[in-house]
């Protein structure tokens, strides 16, 4: 990677870049680096090297993954200047298509994801034109872990300027994007000659998505506790799994005997012999080794019970994923049948729960790529046809679970919800300008007599 700006962009990166690693599950290196800081080298090298490591609880990639369900159904857009009966001439219906086509609802699960892991995510657009001269749009997703950037001075969350990694002739570069041209400069800033081009997007054709409520371009630390807890997790399931093998197969020791038959000296080596190794499925035949001794075999105790350290390990993870805000139901059925309708409906109540909660920090960067989308095809064509603002994102809220229907049903029967509010207790996600506006309750008559 480029050398970065600065020592603060070069410590984002580093903690994204790790974050990323977790997410790409490419982070052994990094939890034997962490066991070796808590077991000490001469603990973790008797275990073994780092491919030793579990890395089967990657809580980091778990949270996104089970979080990330905004796009599951994919959005589609309106225009505040569309017509009730819209055609596909209209604005949102175009951008709509040029999405569809695009596959965009698809790929923003992925780029949810790492929002989520990261804080931050990143996507570039690029729009152009086919032969028959219609338009087209491309997206290019990359870590936020390879990016450094400018903010806008009207939108400080999203870029006037993005720095990509990138490789070119061989070395690593970076490829400046600014609202106009694209070009490659070297580490120390240094403009290549000949990289210098206009990308016609009409502004920087970078998208970025933040899932923390912070009005600036990078977040990498917040939750850096549960990158943490990832690490450790790692170390303490290879201990659980170190001690099921000690237990499996303790330490033995023989005093006054030595396998008959066979010499204790090794012919390769110039002292004698300190272990002989045998698999526990053998019987090893010893002889005495002097006279007058009384030969003894036996073995040490296991230094932890595998029972307690396997119970110990599993109450961590719970309470790591509860620190990550799983659902308490999600964490105690994991080790039940998950194939049940019970099951189904507490993992979809906490699918669209997560859409409830993402869906506000998600919808800016939604409707800035739409109308950034507008600007390029107006770039392109030479024209000022599409509007660039005023488009409005509509999510697709998974469908309810029954108990959520029953729970909205029994309300509705006791007349405590009417059939609005009812809507949009099922649709959270319902257009408001149909919901009911708010009412006081009734005035009460002061001479009215009380009980």
């Amino acid at each position: 990677m480029p050398t970065p700006h600065n020592q603060a962009e070069a410590d984002r990166m580093r903690h994204s870049a790790l974050r990323q690693r977790i997410m790409d599950g490419l982070w052994r290196p990094d939890a034997y680096r962490r066991m070796l800081d808590t077991v000490g080298i001469d603990r973790a090298r008797a275990w073994g090297d780092q491919r030793i490591i579990d890395i089967g609880t990657p809580l980091l990639r778990s949270s996104a993954v089970r979080n990330a369900s905004l796009y599951l159904r994919a959005p589609y857009f309106e225009h505040a200047d569309d017509d009730d009966e819209a055609d596909d001439t209209e604005p949102a219906a175009i951008i709509n298509e040029l999405l569809r086509r695009a596959r965009w609802g698809p790929l923003m699960t992925g780029v949810l994801q790492q929002a989520i892991g990261l804080n931050d995510a990143a996507l570039r657009y690029e729009v152009s034109l086919k032969d028959d001269g219609t338009p087209i749009v491309r997206f290019y997703p990359r870590s936020v872990s390879d990016l450094m950037g400018d903010p806008r001075y009207d939108d400080p969350s999203q870029p006037r300027k993005i720095y990509e990694s990138v490789h070119y002739h061989g070395q690593e570069v970076w490829r400046v994007w600014d609202d106009v041209e694209r070009w490659c400069e070297e580490p120390d800033g240094t403009e290549i000659e000949g990289t210098r081009a206009p990308h016609g997007q009409g502004r920087c054709p970078w998208v970025l998505w933040h899932t923390t409520p912070n009005n600036r371009l990078w977040s990498p630390y917040v939750n850096a506790e549960l990158v943490d807890l990832t690490l450790s997790l790692s170390v303490a399931e290879t201990f659980k799994s170190h001690a099921f093998f000690e237990a499996c197969w303790p330490q033995r020791y023989i005093v006054g005997a030595q396998p008959a038959g066979v010499g204790v000296d090794d012919l390769a080596a110039d002292t004698a012999r300190q272990t002989v190794t045998a698999d526990p499925a053998t019987v090893l035949l010893l002889e005495p080794t002097g006279e007058g001794q009384q030969p003894m075999v036996g073995q040490w105790n296991i230094s932890c019970d595998p029972a307690k350290m396997a119970d110990a390990v599993d109450r961590q993870q719970r309470r790591a994923s509860l620190a990550i805000g799983a659902a308490g139901s999600d964490v105690y059925r994991a080790s039940g049948e998950t194939r049940s309708a019970y099951a189904l409906e507490i993992t979809r109540q906490n699918q669209r729960t997560q859409q409830v909660n993402l869906a506000p920090l998600c919808q800016p960067s939604d409707e800035w790529l739409a109308g950034a989308i507008a600007l390029g095809i107006n770039t392109q064509l030479n024209t000022d046809r599409m509007p660039i603002e005023g488009y409005r994102v509509r999510y697709r809220v998974l469908s309810p679970s029954m108990e959520e229907v029953q729970l909205v049903t029994t309300m509705l029967d006791a007349g405590l919800i009417d059939p609005e509010a009812a809507r949009l207790m099922l649709d959270p996600f319902a257009d408001p300008r149909t919901a009911p506006p708010p009412t006081a309750d009734p005035p009460t008559d002061p001479d009215a007599d009380t009980e």
